[in-house]
């Protein structure tokens, strides 16, 4: 498939705070956003009143929307008028399904199209309780030239800030996140769970370097942002909060200089070294309804859930990675970077399905986020 690039979305320019009059489709640092989508779906939507397991139960709200995480990222940041690429794996049977999508959203993509087909991801909400279950399908085979191809496709676009977000498909080993942060020299946003993470997170450590970013001010961590859940978090780093958690206990946890579980990589196993939350320049944790917190170099931030009437809750990370990344690329004060993903979590969920924020709610709940959201701590 060929580099397509998609034109600049039309419309009226807002001013919101420091995010100043910029044109729609222009990045004020004019950063080379490149997001990377390993395994991208159809997201099945059935919506239920309340659902009864085991049951009959009849469905009032059916919908199916080209996703993966990545691309949901992607075209939040669209939305928001930030220019990115999207590239990854497509797959050859239903891939069109995606670019279809992708061509809709005004998101340029660069994929290397493999041989299977995009597997279909079935949501099941219910609405009285506001419940998502979840059934997700692992992905069609990747063969290892596909995977090179890709890496190298990556290293052309050298890009400023890389998003790297979801699941692997077949064949796609844990490591092969890590091996794009071990490459590149731009930022990171990471948006992923388990040994992944961790590989990734420890390439890091192994590769931290003095960066210098269009400012001039030197970044010494390749990690910009890490954005785990609740769950991830304990899941990936083996740690057990309370329940209701609290803030603090994430933050305390967070601050530590190192995490229980050692890095599943043989390398790192022999050497003794551990991997370190401490690679990751600000770290993002989501809480669902207990809303979220931010843990920086120097301070952190909390802020509650805002209050939205959702109607489709399966893309809500994805856009607080998106909020993040365009607080970054409109060169945000850190402050900013939690209402941010705050404000574009809202705009998300109050839309049907996997549908991702638009600008102008983004900049209506912006305003609210940041008036809720607190520094815990300097």
């Amino acid at each position: 498939m060929p580099y397509r690039l998609a034109t600049a979305h039309h419309g009226t320019t807002k001013i919101l705070h420091y995010f100043c009059a910029v044109r729609k489709g222009v990045c004020m640092k004019n950063l080379k956003i490149l997001v990377v989508c390993l395994n991208p779906c159809i997201d099945a939507l059935y919506e239920v009143d309340d659902f009864a397991h085991g049951g009959l139960n009849r469905v009032s709200v059916t919908r199916r929307d080209a996703a993966g995480k990545g691309v949901n990222v992607a075209i939040a940041l669209a939305n928001l008028g930030v220019r990115v690429v999207c590239t990854g794996f497509n797959f050859c049977e239903n891939g069109e399904l995606l670019r279809r999508k992708l061509d809709e959203s005004k998101v340029a993509y660069d994929f290397v199209d493999v041989s299977g087909e995009v597997r279909t991801n079935i949501k099941l909400y219910e609405k009285s309780t506001g419940a998502m279950t979840e059934l997700n399908q692992p992905g069609s085979f990747v063969p290892f030239h596909a995977q090179a191809e890709l890496l190298e496709k990556i290293r052309r676009h050298n890009a400023d800030v890389l998003v790297l977000s979801g699941s692997r498909p077949e064949n796609v080993e844990a490591d092969f996140y890590a091996k794009i942060v071990a490459q590149e020299h731009g930022k990171f946003i990471l948006d992923m769970e388990g040994d992944a993470l961790l590989l990734a997170l420890d390439a890091a450590g192994a590769s931290i370097q003095n960066v210098y970013d269009t400012s001039g001010i030197v970044a010494h961590k390749k990690i910009f942002a890490v954005k785990p859940n609740l769950f991830e978090l304990e899941s990936t780093f083996g740690v057990k909060f309370s329940s209701p958690v609290q803030p603090k206990e994430i933050i305390d946890f967070c601050r530590a200089s190192h995490v229980a579980r050692p890095s599943p990589s043989a390398s790192a196993t022999s050497n003794g070294r551990r991997v370190a939350l401490a690679t990751a320049q600000n770290i993002c944790v989501s809480m669902g309804a207990g809303g979220a917190v931010l843990i920086t170099g120097e301070d952190a931030y909390y802020s509650p859930a805002l209050s939205v009437q959702a109607k489709g809750v399966a893309g809500a990370g994805d856009a607080m990675v998106a909020g993040l990344v365009f607080a970054l690329a409109m060169g945000s004060p850190v402050e900013d970077y939690l209402p941010a993903a705050m404000a574009a979590a809202a705009a998300s969920v109050m839309r049907d399905g996997t549908l991702m924020c638009t600008r102008e709610e983004f900049d209506r709940f912006f305003s609210e986020a940041r008036e809720v959201c607190c520094c815990l701590q300097g």
